[in-house]
């Protein structure tokens, strides 16, 4: 009985310690949770090479809107056969999908993008 009792309670021990070390790890990862950037839809007015301006949709990790200007600039805007159509030569401003652009020319583009 005493050998049994020994069993029980070295199980018991067990799963108190492996019970506490899980809400452990689960602390930690929501402690980091904060910490990473998040997936963000950002749309930005963009002006291209060779005259045009466009409002371009970009979809990442991002802390803030901003960081999507660095994706953009530069990049070749491609038409459906493959053919380069223009090169993003600036990106005048960038913000979350959901909000409203500052300039006049940005929010009369955004109003005819087709969504």
């Amino acid at each position: 009985m005493t050998g049994f009792k020994s069993i029980l309670s070295a199980t018991l021990a067990i799963l108190v310690f492996s019970s506490s070390f899980a809400t452990n790890a689960e602390e930690s990862n929501q402690k980091h949770v904060g910490a990473k950037n998040t997936k963000m839809t950002v749309k930005c007015y963009v002006e291209y090479r060779g005259g045009g301006e466009d409002i371009r949709f970009v979809i990442g990790d991002f802390k803030t809107p901003n960081q999507a200007k660095g994706i953009l600039h530069g990049r070749k805007v491609i038409k459906s056969n493959g053919t380069i159509k223009k090169i993003i030569m600036k990106v005048k401003e960038c913000i979350k999908s959901t909000e409203k652009f500052s300039t006049s020319r940005a929010k009369q583009l955004d109003k005819s993008v087709a969504r």
